[in-house]
């Protein structure tokens, strides 16, 4: 049986915690998107290095992201295919028919893609109506971008996420949910 796509924080823990740290970075191989607090990034600070809003640095060299940037309910979406269109590019978008579906009226029905190239992470716009931003700042559409660990995805002027590799989503849910 397939997981679910799109849990909570809160349910995605609940998931997962049995198995522990190793099983989990053993099963996700690719990063994930996280979804925040629209209104924390305001009040964040950024870090040139992961260029988007941290709290502390771990002893393990992970980024912890502030309690107000990831809640319980922030919806977690693995960088999957799930869908048979464009059997290379996880799209992104408010059609249901995308791998990731956003259901809000600013996001375009294909919003953007991310695909994978030479091990790292790279999101296109798609020329969309109302934008994707990389740490708040608009991409030219139909040019690939690199999303680093930690990044911040705007899709539209609403929808925020953090782009976290499997380690880094693991250390911040574990803090997120057992602090």
């Amino acid at each position: 049986m397939a997981e679910p796509h799109g849990l909570g924080l809160e349910e995605f823990y609940r998931l997962h915690k049995p198995g522990g740290k190793d099983a989990f970075l053993k099963k996700y191989a690719l990063p994930f998107i996280v979804e925040i607090n629209p209104e924390s990034e305001a009040h964040g600070q950024c870090n040139p290095q992961y260029g988007t809003l941290v709290g502390y640095r771990a002893t393990s060299g992970s980024v912890y992201f502030e309690a107000k940037q990831i809640r319980s309910d922030s919806r977690v979406f693995p960088l999957v295919k799930r869908v048979q269109v464009f059997p290379d590019k996880i799209t992104i978008g408010r059609s249901g028919n995308n791998d990731i579906v956003l259901d809000d009226l600013l996001v375009s029905k294909l919003q953007s893609y991310v695909t994978f190239e030479q091990g790292k992470t790279m999101i296109t716009d798609v020329e969309s109506k109302n934008g994707t931003f990389i740490d708040s700042r608009k991409i030219p559409p139909m040019q690939k971008f690199e999303c680093l660990d930690g990044a911040l995805l705007g899709f539209g002027p609403k929808i925020k996420f953090l782009v976290m590799s499997a380690e880094l989503l693991w250390d911040n849910m574990m803090l997120a949910m057992e602090h």
